[in-house]
């Protein structure tokens, strides 16, 4: 993210790396392995459109990692305002599974594209299983508790520049395996009111151990992201749900969201770290295991030497476990 304060998440960068670092599983629980990395890179050829926003005037004296609770009241920063548009869980026929009558497409494949199992995944054409079946129960836990929770976390974490007037985005595809597409009203002025992130929830069948995915689909002139795809595995879903449970999925959604908003390797290598110019928030430092990237902001890095017990730790690694798939975020 560039250093101006429109593309500066402000507030507790720190607990977005514990989040990343904590939520790959928990014992008891169904093992999420977090694929956005690959995932980023097979999609690396898509166009992420920029899409300029009214900031009106910029903040003088930007702070950078600052909480809210430590910002002046002449902030001109505010609570990151998402939208979550969940449209798309009820017409998404050919990706949503509604019943075990259909079928469904990754990555746009026909029907006579490859078979979807746990080794074909990113491209292929399955038929839904009772398990992918999106029913009104599990509808309800994402739009009603799961992603609300999910939204008020982020609210409490971040702080913007706040979009002035409507955010507009650009028409045409956002997301991942086929994506979706954006829709037209929200292309058009006024555009979105009280709106700083668009997230488009989809309910799409994810094949092998992957629990959600997300991951940011346009930027501002900034270089911040404006609007993301969350997609949630139906087959992640009890309705005798305990709360140990219902409080890993959480962090498993907030975990991926990180992603869509700053842990992903188009916008890390631009987070603020200066407010003197555009300088790289990532270094390569010695770890346990060789040498591996880590984020080195003075904030993060003091949690990661509170977090280990160690003054000698000079950042927080982006990953010491996971493999590839989160390994660049």
């Amino acid at each position: 993210m560039a250093t101006t304060s429109a593309a500066r998440v402000h507030r507790a960068f720190v607990e977005l790396w514990l989040v990343v670092a904590l939520a790959a599983g928990h014992a008891g629980h169904p093992a999420h392995e977090c694929r956005h990395d690959k995932m980023h890179q097979a999609h690396a050829h898509v166009h992420r459109p920029v899409v300029p926003q009214d900031y009106g005037a910029r903040e003088a004296t930007p702070a950078l990692e600052k909480r809210a609770t430590e910002l002046p009241p002449t902030s001109s920063l505010q609570p990151l305002r998402i939208h979550v548009y969940s449209g798309f869980l009820g017409a998404d026929k050919g990706h949503t599974c509604y019943s075990t009558t259909d079928t469904f497409s990754i990555g746009g494949a026909s029907p006579r594209g490859p078979e979807c199992s746990e080794r074909t995944s990113d491209y292929c054409f399955g038929r839904c299983s009772e398990e992918y079946v999106l029913t009104a129960e599990k509808k309800r836990f994402l739009e009603e508790d799961l992603v609300p929770d999910l939204v008020a976390m982020v609210r409490n974490m971040l702080s913007v520049l706040p979009v002035r007037g409507g955010l507009v985005l650009n028409g045409g595809s956002c997301g991942f395996y086929g994506g979706l597409r954006v829709p037209d009203p929200l292309t058009l002025p006024p555009g979105v009111p009280d709106a700083d992130f668009v997230l488009f929830l989809t309910a799409r069948p994810i094949l092998g151990d992957t629990i959600a995915y997300a991951g940011h689909c346009q930027t501002d002139q900034n270089g911040r992201p404006i609007a993301a795809h969350f997609n949630w595995s139906p087959s992640h879903f009890e309705s005798s749900m305990t709360e140990s449970l219902r409080a890993y999925y959480l962090r498993v959604a907030l975990h991926e969201l990180t992603h869509a908003l700053a842990f992903s390797p188009s916008l890390l290598v631009d987070f603020p770290r200066s407010v003197s110019g555009r300088i790289s928030s990532l270094e390569t430092i010695p770890s346990w295991y060789g040498f591996q990237r880590a984020v080195v902001t003075p904030r993060v890095a003091a949690a990661a030497r509170a977090h280990f017990g160690c003054d000698a730790v000079a950042g927080a690694h982006l990953e010491d476990g996971g493999g590839s798939g989160s390994a660049g975020s």
